[in-house]
């Protein structure tokens, strides 16, 4: 929708007014419109303000049937703060990645993202510095969460996945306030930032993407492979032999950047993906890029690594135990500050401001 409307706008000349009003709603409008428009997922792939912008430029439509209802903004929230893996559309209003597209993308990571990112994509925005975790340094073209071998930059798919799902334990919130139009966009302007994609792919090859295998076997005999796995794998030595994070290394582990990182507690804290095995299992076959966190691909089988992500799940805390799950400082902090920007994620009861 907002391609569709750059596109007109780029044939309308003399009309600067109208030019600047659009760009306006578009990007940069208050934030009592924003939520009225992206809030809700019953207009999460709707058109909101956009629609009532397109008519002004080409008149009005035809109406259309009122499409099923979908969850709330809030229902989606707490169902993520609870563990559950939200749903990702990667093929829908996927607009073509060019300088219209890509400019467009750009003022959305101004309105959204560079608070905490920072307008030159290096992790350093105005509110940055309230979360224990960096944000991500966009300059350096790393990223942990990927589908990709260790060492690769990520697939659009990723970049667009992680948007859209947040990252638990973190003050990376799922953004599911942008529109699917919008995510893509904020996903071709964060390539922008570092010419590691070009670099890497110079000869016009394309991303290796990690498939997760089909299982072989039931989740308990899974479970029970995983428990063997995690002493094989050494995983108690960041992870602590209980998963509990409090392993030997756990204090002294530093990420690229040298700043201290400190391994996931399984037993309290949702995995940074997800719970789902497919999730946990991404992961311990592609290691997180820029962390002491390695791809096990070479030292572990397909069924051991899939294992072990049946057992790391079999000890998180689950969806029906939602008490037990820490919400940590960090996601605690971006909800006050996206409250503070005006950015409505309707927040949870328990997480209402001021808490």
């Amino acid at each position: 929708m907002e391609i569709d409307i750059l596109r007109r706008l780029s044939d309308i000349k003399n009309k600067p007014a109208l030019v600047a009003f659009v760009l306006i709603i578009l990007y940069i409008s208050p934030a009592s419109l924003m939520e009225n428009c992206f809030f809700s997922q019953d207009r999460f792939d709707g058109e909101g303000i956009h629609g009532i912008v397109l008519d002004i430029i080409s008149g009005p439509k035809e109406s259309h049937a009122q499409a099923p209802r979908r969850k709330s903004g809030r229902e989606l929230m707490n169902e993520w703060l609870s563990g559950e893996t939200l749903p990702v559309n990667f093929k829908n209003q996927r607009p073509p990645e060019d300088k219209i597209a890509i400019e467009a993308g750009r003022g959305i990571y101004i309105y959204r993202c560079a608070v905490c990112h920072g307008i030159k994509g290096d992790g350093k925005g105005e509110r940055a510095k309230e979360l224990q975790t960096r944000p991500r340094d966009f300059t350096f073209g790393i990223f942990k969460f990927r589908s990709t071998p260790t060492g690769a930059p990520p697939t659009d798919e990723d970049i667009f996945k992680t948007i859209s799902r947040g990252i638990h334990g973190t003050g990376m919130l799922p953004w599911f306030a942008l529109t699917t139009t919008q995510r893509w966009l904020v996903t071709y302007y964060i390539k922008t930032f570092s010419d590691y994609y070009t670099f890497y792919y110079e000869d016009g090859q394309k991303p290796v993407v990690v498939k997760t295998p089909e299982p072989s076997m039931s989740e308990k005999k899974y479970i029970e492979l995983g428990k063997t796995v995690y002493i094989k794998g050494e995983c108690a030595k960041c992870h602590g032999k209980e998963g509990y994070g409090d392993g030997d290394s756990a204090g002294k582990l530093k990420d690229d950047w040298y700043q201290p990182i400190r391994p996931t507690n399984f037993r309290k804290s949702v995995p940074k993906r997800g719970l789902e095995p497919a999730d946990i299992y991404m992961t311990i076959a592609t290691g997180l890029n820029g962390t002491p966190m390695p791809s096990y691909s070479a030292s572990l089988t397909h069924d051991e690594m899939l294992g072990l992500a049946y057992y790391i799940r079999s000890i998180a805390p689950r969806n029906e135990n939602k008490g037990e799950i820490d919400i940590n400082q960090d996601t605690q902090a971006a909800f006050q500050i996206d409250h503070m920007m005006g950015i409505s994620f309707q927040i949870p009861e328990r997480f209402a401001y001021p808490w």
